[in-house]
């Protein structure tokens, strides 16, 4: 039964981040009256209950920022990378200066 939910989830997340027809159908946000009686459960509160979610917008929020976090990331990886490139960069020239200082007098 998990793999499913897991299907499901990677299903409503993929959906969630595209804005189109399937978006409305998967949210259930349609113009017009709805009709009487019980309220018929959605994919998206079925998915929050077993995700322990208390609100399906809260995971429709999560999920379309999924792409925006991996590219901050992706960014910070990159800057992490970076700096530590700058950081051996500074200690290789104190080195060097220090060995030349050294060597002179």
């Amino acid at each position: 039964m998990t793999k499913m939910r897991k299907r499901q989830a990677k299903f409503v997340g993929h959906v969630i981040r595209r804005n189109q027809l399937e978006h409305l159908v998967t949210t259930g946000k349609f113009d017009g009256k709805r009709g009487r009686g019980r309220p018929r459960e959605k994919m998206l509160d079925s998915l929050a209950d077993w995700m322990n979610i208390e609100k399906p917008s809260e995971m429709i929020r999560k999920m379309s920022f999924r792409v925006a976090s991996l590219y901050i990331s992706f960014f910070l990886t990159i800057v992490g990378l970076v700096v530590v490139v700058v950081v051996v960069v500074v200690v290789v020239v104190v080195v060097v200066v220090v060995v030349v200082v050294l060597v002179v007098y």
